[in-house]
C-alpha cells in the first residue's frame, strides 16, 4: 500500500515539476519588450532634466548604462510629439554622450564615460 502510494505521489511530482518547466522554458526568450516607462517626464517640474528627486537610485552617475539598457530606453511614444525613433537614432548612433544633451548632468560634476569613449563603448 504504502509503495503504491510513493510511486502515485512521485508520478504527480514529475507531472508537475515538468509543467512547470514547460511553462517557464516557454515564456524565455521574448524579443517584444515595452521599454522601460517612467510615465510623462514633461509633467515632471524639472522636465526631461533629471533631478535627484526622481532619479534617487542614478542621481551622481556617469554610466546611465549601469542601470539602464540602452536598446530598451526611448521605447513609448511621446504626449509632446517628440519623435523617439530620431531619438533612438541619435543614442544608438551617440552612445552615452546624447544623454546629457535632453536629460542634464545627473548631478555629476565629473568626466561620463563618454568623455572618453567614444559614444560610451569601449574601443577592444
Amino acid at each position: 500500500m504504502v509503495s503504491t502510494l510513493v510511486r502515485w505521489y512521485v508520478s504527480a511530482l514529475v507531472v508537475v515539476m515538468t509543467t512547470l518547466c514547460l511553462l517557464l522554458t516557454a515564456s524565455c526568450g521574448s524579443e517584444v519588450t515595452s521599454g522601460e516607462d517612467y510615465g510623462d517626464l514633461m509633467s515632471s517640474p524639472s522636465g526631461l532634466a533629471l533631478s535627484a528627486h526622481e532619479h534617487k537610485h542614478g542621481w551622481g552617475k556617469t554610466d546611465c548604462t549601469s542601470c539602464h539598457v540602452l536598446s530598451n530606453i526611448h521605447i513609448s511614444t511621446s504626449e509632446q510629439g517628440y519623435d523617439m525613433e530620431a531619438v533612438r537614432a541619435e543614442v544608438e548612433s551617440e552612445g552615452l554622450s546624447s544623454c546629457s544633451t535632453c536629460h542634464g548632468d545627473n548631478g555629476s560634476d565629473g568626466p561620463t564615460c563618454a568623455s572618453c569613449h567614444d559614444g560610451g563603448v569601449e574601443d577592444d
